[in-house]
C-alpha cells in the first residue's frame, strides 16, 4: 500500500537497488565455505550495472575469501576506472621459444616441419590463440598437400580475426551453429543451442545439430564439459 504514495520513478530504482543487494548477499553466502574467484573479461566493455556491482563487491571488507579478477586490453586500461582496492598485473605475450613449445604441442600427433613451426611462432607474435589456431590449420592443410610446409606458410591468415573466420568457413553446416552459439556466450547447454535454431528458422534435427557440435569439437574450436 505504501508503494501507491511513491513517486513514479521510485519503484524501478528501488528495485535496482534490492537486485544489488540480493547479488552481493548470494555472492557472500556461495563464497562463505570457501575461497572463490568471480572473474569479468573485457572490462572495458562493461555496462554501468557490472561496474558498480563489482565495485561494491571489490569494496566489501571482513567477508569470505572472494578474488575478483578484471581483465582489460592494455589500450583501454587508461580511460577505465577500475575498483580502488586493486593490483594491477601485465599479461604479455609468450616469449618465441614458448610460441614455439606451443605450436610443437597442438601438432604433437602429426609434428610439422621445423621451418613451419618458427614461422609460425613469429607470426603469433605471442598470442597463445592465435598460436593454436594457426597449428591446427596448418595441420589441415598439410594434410591436404604433398608440400607440408609451402602449403602451410602460404595458407594461414595472418591475423586472428582472419584465421578464425577461415577456419569456420571449412566446417561448413556447423559454422551455423558456431554463430548462433556465439550468441549466448562461452558456455551452452544443448537443449538452449535447439532452441535458438528452431526460432532462428535453421533447418537442423537434434541428429543434425549433435553431427556438427561434433565437428567443431573435433576442430578444436569449441570444448564440452561435464
Amino acid at each position: 500500500l505504501g508503494l501507491a504514495h511513491q513517486p513514479t520513478n521510485a519503484w524501478p530504482a528501488t528495485q535496482r537497488q534490492r537486485q544489488l543487494e540480493l547479488l552481493l548477499e548470494w555472492f557472500t553466502a556461495f563464497a562463505k565455505d570457501r575461497p572463490c574467484s568471480f572473474i569479468v573479461e573485457d572490462w572495458h566493455w562493461a555496462d554501468p550495472s557490472m561496474r558498480e556491482f563489482v565495485e561494491h563487491l571489490a569494496a566489501r571488507r571482513g567477508g569470505p575469501g572472494l578474488l575478483v579478477v578484471l581483465t582489460i586490453r592494455s589500450e583501454a586500461a587508461a580511460a577505465c576506472a577500475t575498483p580502488k582496492a586493486h593490483e594491477c598485473i601485465e599479461l604479455g605475450g609468450l616469449s618465441i621459444d614458448n610460441a614455439r613449445d606451443m605450436v610443437r604441442l597442438v601438432c604433437a600427433d602429426a609434428p610439422l616441419p621445423a621451418g613451419t613451426i618458427r614461422t609460425l611462432a613469429d607470426r603469433g607474435d605471442g598470442v597463445p590463440l592465435f598460436l593454436e589456431e594457426a597449428a591446427r590449420m596448418a595441420l589441415a592443410l598439410s594434410a591436404e598437400s604433398r608440400d607440408m610446409e609451402i602449403s602451410a606458410l602460404e595458407s594461414v591468415p595472418a591475423s586472428l580475426q582472419d584465421l578464425l573466420m577461415a577456419r569456420l568457413a571449412t566446417l561448413g553446416p556447423a559454422k551455423q551453429i558456431a554463430q548462433v552459439a556465439a550468441v549466448v556466450g562461452r558456455d551452452f547447454s544443448g537443449a538452449l543451442l535447439k532452441e535458438l535454431l528452431d526460432a532462428s528458422a535453421i533447418p537442423c534435427d537434434s541428429a543434425q545439430m549433435n553431427e556438427r557440435l561434433a565437428a567443431l569439437v573435433n576442430s578444436g574450436l569449441i570444448r564440452t564439459q561435464d
